[in-house]
């Protein structure tokens, strides 16, 4: 992805699994930070493209039940989304891969990035947002092995 040569087809896929997982977070976080709709627009607007459904966010997602995991998890996707998310579409429109990513667009960009630290600050979902990051690595290799 940081290449920004990422067919339409992985995006999709990309999008889908954090999809999964935002639908699961999004109600325990505060309006400010809540991606699910965002990420619903992107991969529609990548339609007649069908994202294939990731069996580790589907996993991931349904093992959120705790408090300390929800919001480990909302700190490593929303720092994906707001530092990550930005870098690969800066490599994308450098590569001329124009391709939909309302989901690292904040309306109060403020609030979000207050929330995120405040989250830094609080150690209690250190192994949340591993168990996070363990899962969207576990997602890249399934799109990297449909290649």
């Amino acid at each position: 992805m940081s290449s920004g040569t990422t067919k339409p087809k992985e995006w999709a896929d990309w999008l889908h699994a954090h999809w999964t997982i935002q639908k699961v977070l999004d109600p325990h976080l505060p309006f400010c930070v809540r991606r699910s709709n965002a990420l619903a627009l992107d991969l529609s607007a990548l339609l007649p493209v069908r994202a294939t459904p990731s069996p580790s966010a589907v996993d991931f997602a349904a093992g959120l039940t705790s408090i300390k995991d929800i919001l480990g998890a909302a700190y490593l996707t929303i720092g994906a989304h707001r530092r990550g998310g930005r870098v690969i579409e800066k490599a994308m429109l450098a590569a001329g891969n124009l391709l939909p990513s309302r989901h690292i667009v904040f309306d109060d960009p403020k609030s979000a990035e207050l929330f995120v630290k405040h989250l830094r600050d609080v150690p209690e979902i250190a192994s949340g947002a591993r168990k996070a990051f363990s899962t969207l690595i576990a997602v890249m290799d399934e799109i990297e092995d449909r290649r």
